[in-house]
Parts: C-alpha cells; structure tokens; sequence
C-alpha cells in the first residue's frame, strides 16, 4: 500500500473495508455490462428498503441514485434531493450531508456555464465524516482529486487520491486502484516528482486489465514523459498507441497526435509537423469535439508559424485564442500565448510579439484574480466544514456523559434504602449536575473564543485571514478621517523552496517571515495571510512618507539581509512589495486598492523581484510619482 498522508483522520484501515450493503451497491453501480437506465431501475427497486437503512447507507444510495438519475435523463432529480435533505433529521448530518452536495454537483453539470461545479466539489468533499461509508468517501475523494488537479489545486488533490487508493487497496479494487494511481502519476509529475510519476505509471499500467483503462494510462505516461522533455521515450509511447488504434477518429487516436505535434514543435521536426496537424484537422469535428480542434488550430499555428507563414498561422492562432478565453480556459492559453510569442520574436516579428505578451500579461492577471476570489470562496467553505464537523464531534461527547449520568443516577436509586439516604444521594446529586453545569459553561467559554480566534487567523503563521481583513474593511468604509497605507508582500521564488527543500521548509519559510513582517509594525496595524506566500499590511493613518518608506526599506533588507536558519546550512529569501496609500470609502474601491497593489507587485517583480513598487502621493499634495525601493536603500 502506498504511505500517503491524507486530509482526513480516517481511522484504520480495517475501518475501511466494505459493509455487506456496500458490496452490493458496488457491484450495481460498476458493472459495465449494463445500461444506466437499467441500474437507474434498480436503485429505484431498493427505495423500498430506504426505510430499513442506516443514516450513512441512505447518504451512499441516494448519491448514487441521484448520479444515475441525472445522467440517464440528463434532468434535475428535485425527489431525490429532497431525501437527501431529510437526512438532516439525523445528528451525523445536522449540517448537510456529503451526499447532498454531491448530489447539488450533479444537477449543475445540466448547465455547461456553471461556475459552482468545483467550489460544490471542494464543498462535499470535506463535508465527509467519519460516519459516512467507505465507499462515499472513496468516490467522492476520487472526483475532487481529478477537479483539485485541474484547477491547479495539487496538494489537496495528492491528499484526496491518497484516500481514494487506500480505500481500493483495502478492498481489492484492482482496477480502480490502477485509475487512482494514475491520476497520482500525472500530480507528481506537476511536482516535478518524474521518476516517482513513472514508476507509479508504470504500476498503474501493470494493475489495470481494462483496454481502455490501459490506453488511457499510457497515454498519461507519455505526457509524463513529455513533460520531463524526455521526447524520444514519449514518442514511442504515442506511436505505439497510434499504430495499435484502429479509428482515426477515437479519442485515443486524437490525444496521441496532437501531443506528437507538440513534440514535433519542441525538436523542431517543422515539415513533419505541417503534414501531422494538417491532417489531425482534417480527423477532428470541430462541432463535436471543439476543445481538441481548438488546439490542434493552435498547433498547427505553431507550425505554419516556424516555417515562416505567419499570415496564416496568426489567422488560425487568433480564432483559437478567441475560442478559449469565450470559454475561460485560461489555465491553458496563457502558456500558449507565450509560446506563440516567443515564436514571433524568434521570426523578428516584434510588433505582434508585444502585443501578444501583453495579452498573456492580462489574461494572467485574470487568472490571479480569479484564483484569488476562488481561494476566499474555498477557505470560507472550509472553514464552515471544520466548524461543523467541530459541533458534531462536541454534541456526541455531550451525549456521551449525559448517557453516562444517566446510568450513574439509575444505580444510585437502585441502593437507596432509606428517605435521608434518599436526600442526601439526591442533594450529593444535585450538587454534582451543578458543579458539571458550572464547569460546561466554562469550557463553553474557552472554547467559544478559540474559535473565534481560529475563525479570524491564519492556522500555520498566526496572522490575520482573509475572512477577518473583508470583515474589518467593511467597519472603515466612508470615513473621511481615515487614509491607509496598504503593502502587498509575495515571498519571490517561493515554489522553488519548497521543490527544493520540501513543504515543511516552506512553511517554516512563511512562518518566520510572517513573524518579521509582524515585528515591523504597530500593534494596531493588520498583518494578513492573503494567500500561498501572499501577505497584505494594512496600516491605519500612517505618519508620513518618509516614514513609510522607512517602514518599507526595513522589511526589504531585514527579509534580504537575515538568513533563515536551518539544520545544516541557511537559506536566504527576498520579497517584493506593491504598495499604496488610500482612502477607504466602499468594497468597490478596496477592490480598486488591491487590483492596484497587485499591478505595483507584479511590476516588482518583473523589475527583478527583492524590491518595492507603488505610489505614496496622498502623503504629500500634488505627488503622484511612483516610487520603486530596494535593499540598497536607494528610492526613485
């Protein structure tokens, strides 16, 4: 079994074996030799058992019967959600369940332009307890670590497939443990973990006896292969695949061509490449399949682009890049367009090599936005889950000594004999409920600010969160009295200490460095984790410019300047900073100050990065300049 640490504490292992009820929802839900619609009617044959079913089993059906539901009428199941939702009657999922939320997620694949389908997914997922059935969580950690991947979340998605084959594992689930091991192949490689991903790969490849789980796996090791440049390898995967498949016009078939262009690209093979894609669009619907004819447009670009046919390459290059942004697949087409505009450059074609940098510059700002507004919707959802699954776990501990207390009082009545014993058992009684009432209370206390303290900070630095900075924000708005100078502060190269050194350094690299920034300030300035090694100043009324400058040259060199200690050698980080002063008025100006500061970060950062960018012209009447610091303690 493979040592993966997951997001759950999810018992051990014999814990994670199937029930009697799950073998048999299993064996109906998995077996290819049947239509949808026939296992549609099935699971409704067991709503007449629905009464007779434990809390977690009636979660697991009602999932399934949902999926199934939806999938073979492609309509909204509002009856089964409704069951779901009754579940609520029951203590483990007194705050919705798992199930529900899944099932939610299901309804809004209907609606191809949903933006809730991975927030949904995050959601259900760690709405999981540890009552809900092994084969619940199993599903549902698979589902969220193919989304998590996708959507670049890979720590999480690492954590949820670890679960996923673990859980397989203890079942004999040979070939959904094969499936699961290579969606893990494709995350160590994001990780740049290469020679692990191959070896998973190859494992997963060695487990499966599907052929089209096996077509699929190898299609995963070539773009392994491909992404570690290991070209010659990954090509010989793909022919192979292309060689052995008969339809031109299968999945398989597409996938492997259009990653041999891409190859072809990278060694230069240009007269093999314009006959491949050529031909890939003439293979592809474009109506059925547009995402794939779509990027075989953009190769194809890539091509007639090094052969030196830039009108017609930019032609093509230009209608995909309007297919994908209409679409919002940005994660995909920001590195495209800097591809393409390093092809330009490289044909001296400066012009449109600007233009389309500057393109990519935006659509990544974009990105950064959007992921910033995703990553408060998802600590929000977190968060919330925690809190409840917090409330569940003390409500059942209460029980528990109620039930204890209970029985206590039943054997004490039991051996009075006489009235004063009677009395004073009764009095030794109720000066016991007293005194546990009165301790309740004050554990209620304690416990009621720790939450409150964990609801407002940052669980690993400390600092303030997000949540608490939108809260305290809103408590400034139209306050004439009131300029802020506000320092966005990203640790450079961040990624790189932790491939380097590992997660755990990372962290003590963002605990330490948080604690110096908090060091630098007033007690009443605000230090907040704003995301990854993103952190937010916000500081009320400051003096005066020179001041602030002061401030901000201190952090710079004090980051730059003091190495961080670690057991064999020491490790030294910079940051860089955006920076403004402002007046708070409304969300939709903080929203202005922060897009603002970010555009001073990122141009910090394109300077050469260990250095401050921004504007402190409120400070001082008709100043308006910029003002870029270093740890020189030079300004300009």
């Amino acid at each position: 079994m493979l040592a993966i640490t997951t997001l759950h504490s999810w018992s051990y292992a014999e814990d994670l074996k199937f029930s009697e009820f799950e073998q048999k929802i299993w064996t109906l839900v998995s077996d290819k030799t049947v239509t949808e619609q026939q296992v549609y009617s099935e699971l409704q044959g067991l709503n007449l058992e629905l009464s007779n079913m434990q809390p977690n089993e009636q979660a697991l059906f009602l999932m399934h019967e949902c999926r199934i539901a939806i999938r073979a009428t492609q309509q909204p199941n509002p009856q089964v959600l409704k069951k779901l939702q009754n579940l609520n009657r029951y203590e483990i999922y007194k705050y919705d369940s798992a199930a529900l939320i899944k099932c939610k997620q299901y309804q809004e694949y209907l609606n191809s332009e949903s933006d809730k389908i991975f927030l949904l997914e995050y959601e259900a997922f760690y709405k999981l307890n540890e009552s809900d059935t092994p084969l619940l969580k199993m599903w549902l950690a698979y589902d969220f670590a193919n989304i998590a991947m996708d959507a670049g979340y890979t720590d999480e998605a690492i954590n949820a497939i670890g679960l996923s084959i673990e859980i397989a594992e203890a079942n004999n689930l040979q070939e959904w443990v094969s499936e699961s091991l290579g969606i893990l192949a494709l995350l160590q490689s994001d990780i740049k973990q290469t020679s692990l991903a191959l070896l998973t790969i190859n494992r997963a490849i060695e487990l499966s006896r599907n052929a089209d789980n096996i077509k699929i796996l190898q299609l995963r090791q070539g773009f392994i292969l491909k992404e570690a440049n290991q070209f010659n390898d990954a090509l010989a995967v793909y022919n192979n695949i292309i060689n052995k498949e008969n339809d031109y016009y299968a999945d398989a078939y597409i996938t492997a061509a259009l990653n041999i262009s891409a190859i072809y690209q990278s060694i230069g093979k240009n007269n093999e490449n314009l006959k491949l894609t050529e031909k890939i669009l003439t293979i592809i619907d474009p109506a059925k399949d547009p995402y794939s004819w779509h990027q075989a447009n953009i190769l194809r670009a890539f091509a007639l682009l090094t052969t030196g046919q830039y009108d017609a390459a930019n032609q093509l290059f230009y209608q995909s890049q309007l297919w994908f942004e209409r679409n919002h697949w940005l994660v995909y087409l920001v590195p495209k367009i800097e591809e393409w505009a390093k092809l330009l450059e490289q044909s001296n074609l400066y012009k449109p090599a600007y233009y389309a940098l500057t393109d990519a510059s935006n659509l990544k700002h974009r990105l950064n936005i959007q992921k910033r507004q995703r990553d408060a919707l998802l600590n929000n959802a977190r968060l919330e889950s925690e809190q409840h699954k917090r409330a569940l776990l003390e409500l059942s501990e209460e029980h528990k000594k109620a039930n204890i207390l209970l029985e206590k009082q039943q054997n004490e009545h039991n051996l009075i004999i006489t009235i004063v014993i009677i009395t004073i058992t009764m009095a030794l009684f109720i000066l016991t409920v007293y005194l546990r009432l009165r301790n309740a209370h004050r554990l209620l206390a304690v416990k009621s600010h720790q939450l409150d303290y964990e609801s407002k900070h940052d669980p690993l630095t400390k600092v303030y969160n997000r949540r608490y900075f939108e809260q305290f924000i809103r408590t400034k708005y139209n306050d004439d009295n009131i300029d802020a100078l506000f320092l966005l502060i990203d640790i450079d190269h961040f990624k790189n200490v932790n491939d380097t050194y590992g997660h755990q350094i990372g962290d003590l690299v963002l605990e330490i460095v948080s604690k110096r920034i908090s060091n630098r300030v007033k007690n009443n300035d605000k230090v907040i984790r704003w995301g990854g090694e993103e952190f937010l100043v916000y500081i009320e009324n400051p003096d005066n410019k020179v001041n602030c400058i002061k401030l901000i040259e201190r952090l710079l060199n004090e980051i730059y300047n003091t190495p961080i200690e670690l057991k064999d050698n020491q490790l030294y980080v910079t940051i860089s900073i955006g920076f403004g002063v402002y007046q708070m008025i409304n969300q939709t100006q903080i929203d202005q100050v922060l897009n603002q500061i970010d555009e001073y970060l990122y141009k910090a950062k394109t300077q050469g990065r260990n250095q401050a960018v921004g504007n402190l012209g409120r400070l001082e009447i008709n100043d308006e300049s910029f003002i870029t610091l270093k740890t020189s303690n030079a300004t300009s």
